[in-house]
């Protein structure tokens, strides 16, 4: 297994490297694998085994499993690489008016005018950080007919 494909696999979670395994390889080779790699014995049950592995050494195992193929790799990281719990950046935005805080604001502008007004006062907005721009807000209903 390539560099690179070791790196895509550290970037999942650990579950999902173990369905990849127990989908890909057969679990007497497993088993054997298992052994090799954590150089201790499967006292009772497999998957209990496994999930005690943290992701280095699930990795270590799936680079010593011929029966996962790059293309497997590749459409296990396309599939979660952003896991069911994306993290997300927050920035502390510049204030325009340090008086107004965000309920004052939301009651002062209802429907989609704060929006607007957010975006309008968004868009002027200079950041030291050059990667940040067009910083905007997108109004989504929540209930919809």
């Amino acid at each position: 297994m390539s560099k690179k494909n070791v790196d895509k696999l550290l970037h999942v979670q650990n579950g999902v490297i173990r369905h990849l395994l127990y989908s890909k390889v057969d679990e007497q080779d497993l088993i054997n694998r298992y052994r090799v790699v954590a150089k201790r014995e499967v006292k009772r049950n497999l998957k209990i085994a496994l999930e005690r592995l943290d992701k280095h050494k699930l990795v270590e195992i799936a680079a010593i499993s011929p029966e996962i193929t790059e293309a497997a790799i590749e459409a296990c990281f396309e599939d979660n690489r952003y896991s069911r719990r994306p993290n997300f950046r927050l920035f502390m935005l510049r204030p325009y008016n340090p008086q107004v805080n965000s309920s004052s604001f939301i009651s002062d502008h209802k429907n989609n005018a704060g929006v607007s007004k957010m975006n309008k006062l968004l868009k002027s907005i200079t950041y030291p950080n050059d990667n940040i721009f067009g910083l905007l807000y997108k109004f989504k209903e929540r209930f919809s007919d």
